[in-house]
């Protein structure tokens, strides 16, 4: 559930067992949440079906905002799309599955988290401190599994239907699903459509027009996505089971300008991607299991950026070397992830695996579609994880080699000569282990101490954005050791958990600062295109700083009071801190410690559910984040504003599947924004809504 209850589980979880003497197993699943197992993970925090449906969200960066640890930041900036960070770690540094198939780019580990919709989803897990080795690498900060729907009847149909709605009659944005699935015994199969269609969204009517964002709607904040999933499953017996997935995502979206301080005018006329998996689970004994994951992934972006319309603060044309940005990546994934699991004996078992992927990356030019760029890599990882009881303890150990080969790095220049071929190897390891202490059926503590790896990314590596950033080949792994203690409570309508983190890192990925200076030629001698702020230029470079932590806890409670939890009360809170030391330039936060760069030190969340009849719930629910902090530009710091939300719903079941729901989002039409001013995103103001859902 989204509150701090951990393993949550629905009835419409995809489950399959294998037979009465073999354990429950999830072929889409990673982490273990069966309570049997010796391997369960009570430190999952489990998003359901049901908690999707009755909070109405559209897609999993809404699903899992309510998660103690977890920030998901709204569509803003100039990527146009929400992203999440899991405890003071950003999107690079978690991980994306789908299925257990990683999902995010190839270039830069990025995604739209918007892009992924609930239609069709079972549940999502997600991985904070322990992440199971099956991942791979590059879970520093957490994994997010997106575990696909599968039916369970002989018939299943959903329909849905949701309009937002700004300050017009007609709709600001229109969200559509649609889902058909069969399970007969040994065959199933599952196919869903959704489509996405937003014109604007509404600023606050706090909102102060600038020279560059008037009053009422946001500029450019078109946003439009189509999503295809097909899933065909066979089980010949109760020992194997095997599923053929496909899913198409097309999309469109618009670049967002800072509402005071200008940018590029971006337009992605293609944001799509395709992923074909096959998963395989078959036990060849009561003991002996392999796991199978193949898959394939395309991902073809266009970037199309207007001249005329790139602005500076105050309105005027800029010339910056963002402005004219054109660009194609085509970019494919091969992969495969293969783990052979034995049961020793009743309480313990082990699992060793290989988790291996090509990336490829073609960076091409929009208009000739000329490669500029072709990059390939090779990333593996080979681990093991054993598991064992003993009475009221279980522990989990697991590791794994984790390794980076570029095979191809060319960057072109006008004549298609080569200009940079630097291949390396880099290469670490990651050992985790987690003691779980048993109190009884309902209470559990945990301890986990592990080092985990995050590679840098190819756009670490070798980017130059937009010619201020000299290129780091060398960058090395950064890694982490985190330290976690835990308890949760699962006890009849009472749900509570408590946990303390801290990771000790080394190498951290921060970017520094190489020159800023009042003399363009100056820098101009560092990097080719100096990045213009405030009257300076800069040139920066990515950077692995000596060492950093990262620091906090995090608490959650749910109750449920009266017959049928007639009302239900929850809440949750997350304090984090980060620090890089080591270079000149303190990328996540002062150096004194007491301030974390563009991200909340507190998150807190609440919820009422109110159900004064079976049919009918009411739900509140509500987010407040502290302040950030953002570099001033000129060694100091300035201060950004918090955040508030309450949205407010109904639903309501007609009977025979048929449910309408409605309410309003920041009802308070609160002015939320991100960044400072002269350099704010503004985020949307008072939203109504209204839909339907139909299931058979």
């Amino acid at each position: 559930m989204l509150f701090g209850e951990s393993n949550a589980t629905s009835e419409l979880d995809s489950k399959l067992v294998l037979n009465t003497t073999l354990s429950t197993y999830e072929l889409d699943a990673v982490e273990v949440t069966a309570p049997q197992e010796v391997d369960y993970n009570p430190s999952i925090q489990s998003t359901t079906f049901r908690d999707i449906q009755e909070f109405n969200t559209d897609n999993i960066a809404q699903a899992v905002r309510f998660t103690p640890g977890v920030l998901m930041s709204e569509a803003t900036t100039r990527r146009g799309e929400p992203s999440l960070s899991i405890r003071g770690f950003n999107g690079t540094q978690i991980g994306l599955f789908l299925d257990g198939i990683p999902m995010m780019s190839v270039y830069d580990k990025q995604t739209d988290f918007g892009q992924y919709v609930t239609q069709g989803i079972g549940s999502i897990q997600v991985s904070k401190g322990f992440a199971s080795p099956v991942y791979g690498m590059n879970t520093l900060g957490g994994a997010i599994n997106i575990i696909s729907h599968r039916p369970q009847k002989e018939l299943e149909i959903s329909v849905r239907q949701k309009l937002l709605f700004g300050a017009h009659s007609s709709p600001d944005e229109v969200r559509q699903g649609f889902g058909i699935g069969s399970n007969v015994g040994k065959f199933y199969f599952q196919a869903d459509i959704s489509h996405t269609d937003r014109s604007t969204y509404p600023l606050s009517s706090d909102f102060k027009p600038t020279i560059i964002q008037p009053k009422g709607d946001k500029i450019n904040a078109y946003y439009r996505n189509k999503t295809a999933k097909l899933k065909a499953g066979i089980m010949p017996n109760e020992n194997h089971e095997y599923s053929l997935n496909f899913i198409y995502q097309r999309g469109e979206k618009g670049g967002l300008y800072s509402d005071d301080g200008g940018g590029p005018w971006w337009d992605w006329t293609n944001y799509d991607k395709k992923t074909l998996y096959l998963l395989g689970n078959s036990y060849f004994t009561p003991d002996l299991s392999l796991n199978t994951r193949l898959y394939y992934d395309t991902f073809y972006n266009t970037l199309i950026g207007d001249k005329t319309k790139c602005l500076n603060a105050d309105g005027s044309a800029s010339s910056a070397g963002f402005c004219g940005t054109n660009s194609i990546y085509d970019d494919n994934t091969l992969g495969l992830i293969l783990t052979l699991g034995y049961d020793i004996y009743e309480n313990a078992n082990a699992k060793f695996g290989i988790n291996t992927k090509k990336d490829t990356h073609l960076a091409k030019d929009a208009s000739t579609k000329a490669i500029n760029t072709e990059l390939k890599e090779l990333t593996t990882s080979i681990f093991a994880q054993y598991s064992q009881r003993l009475g009221v303890f279980r522990a989990v150990v697991a590791g794994s080699y984790d390794f980076i080969e570029p095979l191809n790095i060319d960057f072109k220049d006008g004549q298609g000569n080569v200009k940079d071929k630097q291949p390396e190897l880099d290469d670490g390891y990651s050992l985790q282990g987690v003691l779980y202490y048993d109190i009884n059926s309902a209470q559990s503590v945990h301890f986990t101490l592990g080092k985990k790896n995050n590679l840098p990314t190819l756009k670490q590596r070798y980017s130059s954005l937009w010619g201020a950033q000299v290129k780091s080949p060398g960058l090395d792994i950064e890694n982490a050791i985190n330290y976690e203690l835990g308890y949760d409570l699962a006890l009849g309508n009472t749900n509570l958990s408590v946990a303390v983190f801290y990771n000790d890192m080394k190498n951290m990925f921060v970017q520094k600062t190489l020159i800023q200076t009042t003399d363009e030629n100056e820098a101009k001698a560092v990097c080719a295109v100096p990045s213009k702020s405030k009257g300076k230029y800069s040139c920066y470079q990515n950077v692995n700083a000596d060492s950093g932590y990262t620091w906090g806890s995090e608490v959650g409670v749910e109750q449920g009071f009266f017959a049928d939890d007639m009302v239900i009360l929850g809440a949750n809170y997350s304090f984090i801190q980060k620090r890089a030391k080591g270079v000149g330039l303190e990328a996540y936060g002062s150096s004194d410690g007491k301030k974390i760069l563009d991200y909340p030190n507190h998150i807190a969340n609440a919820k009422i559910i109110i159900k004064p009849i079976n049919s009918l719930k009411f739900i509140a629910l509500s987010t407040l984040e502290s302040v950030r902090y953002y570099e001033d530009g000129n060694g100091g710091y300035d201060k950004g504003a918090n955040y508030f939300t309450l949205d407010l719903s109904a639903n309501y079941e007609l009977g025979k599947g048929l449910s309408v729901n409605a309410g309003v989002l920041n009802l308070t039409d609160r002015d939320n924004y991100s960044g400072v001013t002269g350099q704010s995103y503004h985020f949307a103001g008072r939203q109504w809504f209204a839909g339907f859902e139909y299931k058979y």
